[in-house]
């Protein structure tokens, strides 16, 4: 372990400490905070995918409210990929192992007005480096909130404070899901979608995500195969896609589907994947990031969750959707229910 690695540990147990604290003056709205017309904001963002496109609302509301802010987001490693999809930002930046320090730093340069953890549930870096970037201004969320509403609601509380109100269930409308997508990502897309769909003709597109963020929500191979040969007689196209590292379920799921289903091939970008996404007409998924990816591109969605209570957190926002959840499992979820939830979604416009 490099001594500056060790430092960066004995820093965060030093500051660990603070961090049962509350943060200084503004809390979940119970503080009003006035700031110029071109406020210096920092979002931080340091978890997951799925947490990061579920925040596309609150950047949005944000820059309404600041058209001219310049609007800095803060990711981690594991969500950095999706730093290019991000809407309404101005800067992006990684918190990367062993650079805590020289992150820490370069926000207090920046000298922000006011600083947005949008963490739902305590993070320790999140926490640490709120606290360290020295913004005049902190925003948290409670410690710990139960989460018995939507993601998109609970998130949007913390906007409070800058007069701006929180995202109703009833404003999905308004307040969508976004991503932008990068040309080269498009370009690509439509190629290898091309080569992959010649001769088909006119086609319905069910894209089959069979990646799993955790293993206990990964669906078996062999049914996501049933499931592509029940679409088939439906009349729908399935498309199996996923991760590099998903290659074998691929190979195992097309196998079970007995010709009812074509592989997209995996990349490693996860720009490239949304713009492979977007040429979806729907989207069947289990519970992670695909979920929200699908939602901000406007897919029509099916989602396979291992309980109710995330099928209620994290269902699809602002799209036409299904949840299917069981309290046994994703294992209990079998082909029918979701060939069921599929059809009721109705018909999508014929891709050419």
């Amino acid at each position: 372990m490099s001594v500056l690695h060790r430092l960066e540990k004995g820093v965060r147990r030093l500051v660990l400490g603070l961090l049962s604290q509350p943060a200084e003056r503004d809390r979940d709205g119970r503080s009003r905070i006035n700031l110029s017309a071109s406020p210096g904001i920092l979002v931080i963002r340091v978890d997951r995918l799925g947490d990061a496109l579920t925040s596309t609302p609150v950047l949005r509301a944000l820059r309404e409210r600041y058209p001219d802010a310049k609007i800095d987001i803060l990711l981690g490693e594991k969500n950095a990929p999706v730093g290019p999809l991000l809407p309404d930002i101005d800067e992006r930046m990684v918190l990367r192992r062993g650079r805590l320090l020289s992150t820490i730093g370069k926000l207090k340069r920046n000298r922000y007005d006011v600083v947005l953890n949008l963490h739902l549930n305590r993070s320790a870096s999140a926490s640490l480096v709120s606290r360290l970037a020295r913004g005049r201004h902190v925003v948290e969320h409670p410690a710990q909130q139960e989460i018995k509403e939507h993601v998109v609601c609970l998130t949007s509380r913390i906007l409070m404070p800058l007069g701006i109100a929180p995202i109703d269930h009833s404003m999905w409308e308004q307040h969508p899901l976004r991503i932008i997508l990068p040309p080269a990502s498009v370009r690509r897309a439509q190629a290898v979608c091309s080569t992959l769909l010649d001769g088909q003709g006119p086609v319905h597109r069910v894209f089959l995500n069979v990646s799993a963020s955790v293993e206990n929500r990964r669906w078996p191979a062999e049914r996501w195969g049933r499931l592509a040969d029940g679409l088939a007689r439906m009349g729908f196209l399935s498309i199996l896609c996923g991760t590099p590292e998903d290659t074998a379920a691929l190979a195992a799921a097309v196998e079970a589907a007995e010709g009812s289903a074509i592989v997209l091939p995996p990349t490693p970008s996860y720009p490239d994947f949304a713009a492979n996404l977007a040429l979806a007409d729907i989207v069947v998924t289990t519970d992670g990031s695909t979920v929200h990816l699908a939602a901000a591109l406007g897919k029509p969605t099916v989602a396979l969750y291992t309980a109710a209570h995330m099928a209620i957190a994290w269902a699809p926002w602002g799209v036409p959707n299904r949840t299917i959840s069981s309290p046994r499992g994703i294992l209990d979820l079998q082909p029918a229910e979701v060939l069921s939830a599929v059809e009721s979604l109705g018909r999508p416009r014929w891709h050419v």
